[in-house]
C-alpha cells in the first residue's frame, strides 16, 4: 500500500500529514546510506550482529530455490543463528 492510497491528500501541502510525509520521506531515502547515528541500515546491521552474531541477507534478485539454498546452508552451519533480513 503506498502513501497516497492509505492518506490521501492528508499528504499534500495544507494536508494534516504534510510536513511529517515531507521528513518521512526525506529520512526513507537516506536510509540505506544513512550513519549509525539514525535509525538506518548500518545501524540494524550493528545491532543485529552485536546481539545476534552473524547475520544471513535475502536479496530478492535471487531465486527462490537459490534463497531457500542459502538458508539451508547457513542453518547447517555449526552454532550459527537465523535472522533473516530482506530488501
Amino acid at each position: 500500500m503506498n502513501l497516497r492510497h492509505r492518506f490521501g491528500n492528508r499528504i499534500d501541502i495544507g494536508g494534516d500529514m504534510h510536513e511529517e510525509n515531507v521528513r518521512f520521506m526525506k529520512w526513507a531515502t537516506s536510509y540505506e546510506t544513512g550513519s549509525l547515528s539514525e535509525r538506518s541500515l548500518s545501524l540494524e546491521r550493528r545491532f543485529v550482529s552485536q546481539y545476534c552474531g552473524q547475520l544471513l541477507e535475502v536479496h530478492e534478485e535471487h531465486s527462490v530455490d537459490y534463497l531457500v539454498d542459502s538458508i539451508v546452508k547457513y542453518l547447517r552451519m555449526p552454532h550459527k543463528k537465523l535472522l533473516v533480513i530482506g530488501r
